[in-house]
């Protein structure tokens, strides 16, 4: 089956030069468009890789092994550089179940462990910046406005830890 998908770097990003590929092992192309990321009302502010100071040539080779399957089942990179989306690339890929998607900003993904991960090294951020006192915090005192926690004396309890 031939297929063309253009990707544009949803509304992605970088100061690259436009080009196409090819998928190795495969005849579907995917044409890059690499601009700076689409603005949304998501509150990130977009700049473009040359205004954080970032070498755009390894972000190149990086999408370009991607979208070659050098890498497998990648659905997407998203850049943050001094609080600026500066990469927003998506791929086509498989999910959990096997069913081939053309991956976008909207797609839902099924996150496993890493939400784990990710929480606590925010986590630390915030106890390391002071504005969560210790793993002892409980719950009902980090989000006084969620009745489920506040309400029951068992979940009032409840730490971070």
């Amino acid at each position: 089956m031939t297929a063309s998908r253009s990707l544009a770097l949803a509304p992605p990003a970088v100061a690259l030069s436009a080009w196409t590929m090819a998928l190795s092992g495969c005849d579907t192309t995917i044409q890059l468009h690499p601009e700076v990321p689409q603005r949304t009302d998501d509150g990130w502010e977009t700049a473009s890789l040359s205004r954080v100071a970032i070498d755009d040539a390894p972000i190149g080779v990086l999408l370009r092994e991607i979208a070659n399957g050098e890498y497998h089942n990648v659905h997407g990179v998203v850049l943050v550089r001094n609080g600026k989306l500066v990469l927003e690339a998506y791929f086509p890929g498989q999910d959990q179940a096997g069913r081939r998607h053309a991956f976008d900003r909207n797609t839902l993904h099924e996150q496993h462990s890493v939400t784990k991960s990710v929480t606590s090294i925010l986590v630390g951020i915030a106890i390391d910046q002071g504005a969560i006192v210790g793993p002892e915090a409980t719950l009902s005192t980090l989000f006084p406005e969620n009745a489920a926690i506040t309400s029951d004396s068992i979940k009032r309890r409840l730490t971070i830890a």
